[in-house]
């Protein structure tokens, strides 16, 4: 961002020059996990490590044992605001003057510059979320009925504005044979975007296939 290198690791946000030397750094407010054992503490199985999002001077960073999102100046490292959100998962991006981020149920949106919780789409089970197409539009995918068996699994894909939190449109997607109830991670770049799929008797075993967004009337 601008000749600098913004990174997230051990519990700090520390911004670098091209050369490497320091230019601030940042520890986030990191909570350890309960106990001894992961399994202790599930909710750490689901958070994502993923790059800090810098937009316009500002820096939007989390990491996992973090359960907030920090706005940091890009140039000083001095924090603007600092949200919590509960069951966060992964920044997912910025659109709409929103700050998206996963929860384990669902999408929450932030003001960008206060940090305000703007609205939440609650789904139930654990979704998976991309920006795509239009500026400003999400899309999100989620397993439609997980008491299904694995041949007859389908996923609900869901368009939502990232302004309002309203759902745009909607669709079902039944994965091609063979497959289970696994599709994902989703990546999305202008009007396309791909989904990796597998098999839930062959996890390691995946294969790409593309969706395309009608946009016929």
């Amino acid at each position: 961002a601008g000749g600098r290198l913004v990174v997230t690791c051990g519990g700090c946000v520390v911004c670098c020059d091209a050369s490497g030397r320091v230019l601030w750094l940042r520890r986030q407010i990191c909570v350890p996990r309960a106990g001894d054992s992961h399994y202790q503490d599930p909710n750490w199985f689901e958070q994502v490590h993923e790059p800090p999002l810098v937009r316009d001077g500002r820096v939007y960073a989390t990491q996992p044992g973090v359960w907030a999102v920090e706005c940091l100046d890009l140039e000083t490292g001095q924090l603007a605001w600092r949200q919590a959100v509960g069951g966060l998962t992964r920044p997912v991006g910025l659109a709409a003057g929103r700050l998206i981020v996963q929860t384990s149920d669902g999408l929450t949106a932030l003001e960008t510059r206060s940090g305000e919780h703007v609205w939440h789409f609650a789904l139930e089970d654990r979704p998976g979320a991309r920006l795509c197409g239009e500026p400003g539009l999400i899309l999100v995918y989620h397993l439609e009925e997980e008491a299904k068996p694995p041949e007859t699994a389908t996923f609900a894909l869901v368009w939502i504005d990232a302004e309002t939190g309203e759902p745009r449109d909607r669709s079902v997607l039944k994965p091609p044979e063979p497959s289970g109830p696994w599709l994902g991670p989703l990546v999305a770049r202008g009007d396309r975007q791909w989904a990796l799929v597998a098999d839930a008797e062959d996890a390691k075993s995946r294969r790409v296939m593309e969706l395309k967004l009608d946009t016929r009337p």
